[in-house]
């Protein structure tokens, strides 16, 4: 597998409890993860597995387009390197997603597809 989601964890206050926030738990259900740890030169922790369990889905906003819960600049740079022809990272359940304004999904205009639609509403929400 590739493109899998990742976390940049940081110990903010310095209290030696590394935290992170990820935003792509968003269907109900039970999520599996690994969490490891990368030192200053490369080495790796042993992986520790756990779980996740969400009991309730969650509204994507429009023009979610990788799934994190947002629309933002990372979704506009998708949006334009699927339309350069550009393989891009979508979020697999992106056109039938629940989303926050009342649509079928976070699609902008509803077609299914990732198009300027999709770039100039992002940009627009980023503009405000």
């Amino acid at each position: 597998m590739t493109n899998l989601p990742t976390a940049e964890f940081s110990d903010t206050d310095n209290d030696g409890t590394y935290e992170t926030e990820y935003k792509g738990f968003t269907k109900k259900g039970t999520y599996q993860i690994t969490v490891y740890a990368k030192d200053a030169e490369d080495y790796y922790s042993l992986p520790v597995q756990t779980a996740v369990i969400r009991t309730e889905d969650v509204a994507n906003p429009r023009g979610d387009i990788n799934g994190n819960g947002e629309a933002d600049l990372p979704d506009a740079v998708t949006a334009l390197q699927v339309l350069a022809g550009i393989p891009g990272v979508i979020w697999y359940d992106y056109a039938s997603a629940g989303s926050a304004g009342g649509s079928a999904g976070v699609d902008v205009n509803g077609d299914g597809k990732v198009g300027f639609e999709e770039v100039f509403y992002i940009f627009d929400i980023l503009g405000k």
